[in-house]
């Protein structure tokens, strides 16, 4: 995975980096040793935290997880989120890119051959007072 193996660039801009997945922890188990993974991975299996995002996908699979990226600030706030597509992801690369300039960032702008489209969500307050209430 692109994004863990540049796990140490994202440290050196401040960030850390983690996976969130509706699986149950022994699924992610198996998966994190069978991928090479060494960035943790949250288990959300009771889909509090991807439905209060609206990142929840209840048609397929009987509930998913909606592929995204988000950045979360030291202080708690959301500073990127893009959802993505399950074949059109973010490079590591262009979040790098993204996150090393000046603060306050320009929003996320799909650059020519970026792979995401420019469909970011920003979460309005209810949903993250919901998800972080619960």
């Amino acid at each position: 995975m692109e994004f863990d193996r540049q796990a140490e660039a994202f440290e050196a801009l401040g960030y850390r980096l983690a996976a969130l997945s509706v699986d149950v922890p022994e699924r992610l188990r198996a998966a994190r040793a069978r991928i090479g993974l060494r960035m943790p991975l949250l288990c959300d299996v009771t889909r509090e935290a991807v439905k209060g995002w609206d990142l929840y996908n209840r048609r397929e699979r009987g509930g998913i997880a909606v592929p995204a990226t988000v950045v979360i600030g030291a202080d708690g706030a959301i500073r990127f989120c893009v959802r993505e597509g399950m074949a059109r992801r973010l490079r590591a690369s262009e979040l790098l890119a993204w996150l090393a300039q000046p603060w306050p960032q320009q929003p996320w702008r799909e650059q020519p051959g970026a792979v995401p489209g420019p469909r970011g969500y920003w979460p309005g307050w209810r949903a993250w007072w919901r998800a972080l209430r619960r």
